[in-house]
C-alpha cells in the first residue's frame, strides 16, 4: 500500500502538466489539427508497413490482397505526410460529419419528444446549432482546427485536473499511514 501512495507528487506533476497542454491547444488549434495530421498519416504508413512485413516474413500466409491493401495503405500514409493540408481538411471534414450526424440526432429526439416535454424544443435548437456547427466544420477548415482542439483541450483539462485532485488524495492517505 505504501509503494501506491507515495509518488502523490508525480501525479499532481503529471496534471499541471496536461492543464499547460490544454491551454496550448485551445490557443493553437492549427497546430494541434497539423499534429493529429501528422500522427494519421505516420500510422497510416507504419500500418502498411506492418503488413508488408507479414507479407515477405511469412512466407506461408501469402496473399496477392495483403500485399496489394498495404501497399496502397504505406502510400497513402506517405501521400498524407506529404500533402498535410489535405490530410487537415479530410480529418475535419470527418469530425464536421459525426457533428452534423449528433446534431440530426438531436433534431430528431427533440422533434419526437416536444409533445412529451417542453425541452424537447430545447434539444431540437441545441441540434440546429451543432448541425450548424458541424457544417462549418467541414467547408471551413480553421472552424474544424478549432472543434477538435477545443474538444481535445477540454479532455486534457478535466484528465489534468483528475490527476491532481488523485495526487492530492494520495498525499492525504500517506500522512494518515505515517
Amino acid at each position: 500500500m505504501k509503494i501506491i501512495l507515495r509518488k502523490w507528487w508525480v501525479l499532481i506533476l503529471q496534471g499541471i502538466l496536461l492543464i499547460i497542454l490544454s491551454a496550448y491547444c485551445w490557443n493553437n488549434p492549427n497546430e494541434v489539427l497539423k499534429g493529429i495530421s501528422v500522427w494519421f498519416g505516420l500510422l497510416t504508413v507504419l500500418a502498411g508497413i506492418i503488413g508488408l512485413i507479414h507479407y515477405f516474413w511469412d512466407k506461408t500466409d501469402r496473399e496477392q490482397t495483403t500485399l496489394i491493401w498495404s501497399l496502397v495503405t504505406t502510400f497513402f500514409g506517405v501521400l498524407m505526410l506529404f500533402h498535410l493540408v489535405v490530410t487537415m481538411k479530410l480529418i475535419t471534414m470527418f469530425f464536421g460529419l459525426w457533428i452534423v450526424l449528433g446534431g440530426g440526432q438531436l433534431i430528431k429526439n427533440g422533434w419526437e419528444l416536444k409533445t412529451q416535454n417542453q425541452l424537447g424544443w430545447l434539444m431540437i435548437i441545441l441540434g440546429v446549432l451543432t448541425f450548424i456547427t458541424g457544417l462549418m466544420m467541414i467547408f471551413h477548415i480553421d472552424f474544424g482546427a478549432i472543434g477538435i482542439s477545443t474538444l481535445l483541450g477540454i479532455q486534457l483539462f478535466f484528465a489534468g485536473l483528475g490527476l491532481i485532485i488523485f495526487g492530492i488524495i494520495k498525499k492525504a492517505d500517506i500522512s494518515k499511514i505515517n
